[in-house]
């Protein structure tokens, strides 16, 4: 039977001499060797390699192939590309998830650059805030930490925000507001996030929204929103509940000066 040296099967099918010697230490291919050391690969082998070789352009890890060669039953090789179907799916789903999240933090970051102090009015979704910290201070309930690993781990479209209560707008009290992170009520939904005390809903519906830098502070205060809540007033609007701000980013301020500049997406709610 013809056989190909380890060189020329390189040569003709583009895989390297480290993957092929890769397959071979996991059991894979079995080549065998002439009194000159080289390896050989007879045509049986040529076919498993390219076997391989296409079931790695479908996503099946070098264990998954194993498996499906080791258990040849048709049945068992069916439940395995079942199951890498059902992940695969699971992959797109998350994919589409994370491009609608850069989508959405894109359009955040055109609102503080292109536009900064710039403002507009339009309904926002509701959101569900989780309380970190206060000025300086983590907060103390022990469930903090098990919501916040789960937020992080499980949710894509996740923000750094400040919360400032309605009652504690005008407030110069850095531990008038809280420091925590927020998702939005459909993430919420299509999470099936679980609620308590711990996690407060956010109604916003109506709002001004302000795109809003300022230098870096050792720990912000209600004051941030001094200058969009002149706006709300000078509109004739009133505020109608707690004021969200999504943190966006730390930039270099893009004049003479320098600097770095903090950058804020602030939501008050109106009516």
């Amino acid at each position: 039977m013809k056989s190909y040296r380890i060189g020329r099967l390189v040569d003709e099918t583009g895989i390297t001499q480290d993957t092929l010697k890769f397959y071979e230490r996991q059991g894979i291919l079995t080549p065998y060797k002439k009194d000159s050391g080289y390896r050989y690969y007879d045509v049986p082998e040529c076919g498993t390699i390219m076997q391989i070789r296409y079931l790695r352009q479908l996503g099946f890890s070098v264990k998954e192939i194993l498996n499906m060669m080791e258990n040849s039953n048709p049945g068992k090789i069916v439940d395995i590309v079942d199951q890498k179907i059902e992940d695969t799916d699971k992959k797109i789903q998350r994919m589409k998830l994370v491009q609608e999240a850069l989508g959405n933090y894109s359009r955040l970051c055109h609102a503080v650059y292109e536009k900064p102090n710039k403002w507009i009015i339009e309904d926002c979704q509701d959101y569900y805030f989780l309380k970190h910290t206060t000025a300086a201070n983590f907060l103390g309930e022990a469930n903090v930490s098990k919501y916040l690993k789960s937020w992080i781990n499980e949710f894509i479209d996740i923000h750094i925000s400040l919360l400032i209560p309605e009652q504690k707008i005008y407030s110069e009290n850095e531990d008038d507001c809280f420091w925590g992170f927020s998702v939005t009520e459909e993430t919420a939904k299509m999470n099936n996030m679980v609620t308590d005390e711990l996690i407060q809903k956010i109604n916003l519906g109506k709002c001004l929204i302000y795109a809003y830098s300022q230098k870096p502070v050792e720990f912000s205060s209600p004051k941030i929103i001094k200058e969009p809540l002149d706006i709300v007033a000078k509109l004739g609007y009133s505020v109608a509940g707690d004021v969200l701000c999504h943190f966006v980013s730390q930039t270099t301020e893009r004049n003479k000066d320098g600097g770095d500049l903090e950058n804020y997406i602030i939501m008050i709610p109106i009516c």
